[in-house]
């Protein structure tokens, strides 16, 4: 099977770089996939040529087609006996990679994505597999409302291609002190609350979060999850058409911390 990006100078990764670059580019298809990579994330999508947007519909279509993605449809949940749980699972895993109705997007106030190439966060991830069109979008979105997007909302996108069918970005609070105060955590909570709003306003059948605000915005882990379960277990109990929620834990630590905030409340 060829390359989801194509190899040799008629592929159409060297074709797009061509035309991006303004030359033709050296080195090999990995070397060209971190280049493209990071022309993207640091421009906005009014730079990128008309000519070029089929030569990404085409990369970005054969990369979807190639990478394995898990159906939120087939993961166990969490309980089977009547409790809020019932309605909740938890997968460790990519969350660019779950096939649900929406996923969550840790965004920043800017909404357009992380500018900083191969930076390790949620945005930069969903941005970069959900191609140059989500940005777009973006972009389009605060346009039209000419100021920074507020914490604890959700804006709904398109997934593009990514498996989920929408995007809801929220934007989290940002822990500078060694504890998060009483406003961090409403903060929080009102991220969850909105999202989960935003996924049952459209209809979609499953909803995976990530842990929101955690990493570089600095809120400890297992305090975030208390809070994320509280979130989701007031909704969950208030909505008799609730969808599927999904906790994505990215790492072995991270599904720990999950596992003992949840055994902690359903103690």
């Amino acid at each position: 099977m060829q390359s989801v990006y194509g190899e040799g100078a008629g592929s159409a990764l060297f074709q797009l770089l061509s035309i991006l670059e303004g030359g033709e580019p050296r080195g090999g298809p990995a070397i060209w996939r971190r280049r493209l990579t990071a022309w993207l994330t640091t421009r906005g999508t009014a730079e990128i040529p008309s000519h070029a947007w089929p030569l990404l519909d085409e990369i970005w279509s054969r990369r979807a087609r190639e990478i394995p993605s898990q159906r939120a449809a087939d993961l166990p949940r969490l309980t089977s006996n009547g409790r809020w749980t019932d309605s909740l699972s938890l997968w460790r895993g990519d969350i660019t990679r779950l096939q649900a109705g929406a996923i969550v997007n840790a965004a920043n106030s800017g909404l357009t994505g992380c500018y900083v190439p191969f930076h390790a966060c949620v945005d930069n991830a969903v941005h970069t597999a959900a191609g140059p069109w989500m940005r777009q979008s973006c972009e389009s979105i605060m346009a039209e409302r000419v100021r920074p997007e507020p914490v604890a909302t959700a804006t709904v996108t398109d997934g593009f291609y990514l498996p989920a069918k929408r995007v809801l970005h929220t934007v989290g609070p940002i822990v500078h002190a060694s504890a998060p105060s009483h406003e961090d955590r409403d903060a929080l909570a009102g991220c969850y609350q909105a999202c989960l709003a935003a996924a049952l306003a459209s209809s979609v059948d499953s909803v995976a979060c990530c842990a929101i605000s955690t990493g570089v915005f600095g809120y400890p882990k297992r305090a975030a999850a208390l809070v994320a379960l509280a979130a989701i277990q007031g909704f969950l109990a208030g909505s008799g058409d609730a969808p599927h929620v999904i906790l994505v834990a990215f790492t072995a630590d991270d599904e720990a911390v999950y596992r003992s905030a949840i055994g902690e409340m359903l103690a």
